[in-house]
């Protein structure tokens, strides 16, 4: 008998690295504690939101959380989220810097593929991908990618005390409205997670702000001259405007900001492995082949070329992977006894 979406649990790793021994399995839908992310190249808080979550977590003797604490998801077309807050370590053009999904082998792609595409590409003109190459890869600038994006200051109220600059969005637990203060406590570690009772005062990237509320729409910071920057209050907005390359090369992703940004998807289902997109739905699992769905925020340097000779700069991963059911549950089982997390 075959195997059925039943079989598998969702876990999800991150990191700063194609390496998967370097990545650490995120505390899903846990908004009040992101992995932080302080590599050479970039430094920001991660937090990874899935829509009726039951999968792997890191610490088995924890409960599980299902959903976010906050109402995130609700009245909101979305089935899982990526949300950063951090900043680059050096200034970037912004034409180079990239965000999408690729993979270590070929995949099987089902009928319909190309209408996929199709309808990918009108969504986001400037997604460019290779699906049969021996490495595919579907990538799309970073300023256009994003669902939400937003510049700030490091002295902006936003970032600094965003519990009292900014009025909430949506609902929070007890515990999340005392305190907001997150910040890295040791900039040479790498990967780590953090807690919202951390008192420490932020050094690079402020204080840990969107568990609460949503990423607000404003790139103004992205342009020269933000006074007279283009008004661009809405994602469609931002990606009409950076669908071409001149407008893209003409932004500057500035060391001196720190970069707000929210990635979601309305269209695949981990709890049933569908992907649905408009006028027709596919089982995912016929197609699957046992490797995870890789987002990478990533240079165009070494882009579509094979791992290693020539990688460019990879800022941050998150990897979404199936394991079977049994397997993860009796590892999980193993560490609780042992008492590993």
């Amino acid at each position: 008998m075959g195997k059925s979406a039943a079989d598998y649990i969702l876990r999800v790793r991150a990191g700063a690295s194609y390496d998967p021994t370097t990545l650490q399995t995120a505390y899903v839908n846990d908004e009040q504690n992101p992995i932080l992310i302080d590599t050479p190249h970039f430094t920001g808080y991660l937090v990874v939101r899935v829509l009726n979550f039951n999968g792997v977590t890191p610490d088995p003797s924890k409960p599980l959380l299902p959903n976010p604490a906050s109402n995130y998801f609700h009245g909101r077309n979305r089935r899982y989220s990526i949300s950063i807050q951090g900043r680059f370590k050096k200034d970037w053009n912004g034409d180079e810097v990239i965000f999408g999904t690729d993979f270590d082998t070929k995949i099987r792609t089902p009928t319909g593929c190309g209408l996929a595409m199709k309808i990918a590409k009108w969504l986001d003109p400037a997604l460019e991908a290779d699906l049969q190459c021996e490495k595919p890869w579907l990538y799309s600038p970073f300023v256009s990618a994003m669902n939400a994006l937003a510049v700030f200051d490091p002295s902006s109220p936003e970032i600094q005390n965003p519990s009292s600059s900014h009025k909430h969005h949506h609902s929070s637990t007890s515990s999340s409205s005392k305190s907001n203060r997150i910040s890295p406590s040791d900039p040479s570690t790498a990967l780590q997670s953090l807690s919202l009772s951390s008192s420490q005062q932020p050094p690079q990237i402020g204080l840990w702000s969107f568990h609460t509320r949503m990423v607000p729409e404003d790139p103004a910071l992205l342009f020269p001259n933000p006074s007279s920057a283009p008004t661009l209050t809405a994602y469609e907005k931002r990606k009409k405007h950076f669908g071409v390359t001149q407008t893209r090369s003409e932004v500057t992703l500035s060391s001196s900001h720190i970069y707000a940004m929210d990635f979601y998807d309305a269209y695949f289902d981990f709890g049933t492995l569908t992907l649905k997109l408009p006028g027709f739905s596919v089982n995912a699992l016929r197609y699957w082949d046992g490797q995870p769905l890789r987002f990478v925020c990533r240079t165009r340097k070494g882009m579509g070329k094979p791992r290693g000779e020539d990688d460019g700069t990879v800022f941050f991963t998150v990897v979404f992977e199936l394991v079977e059911r049994e397997g993860a549950n009796s590892s999980l089982r193993r560490k609780s006894l042992k008492g590993v997390g």
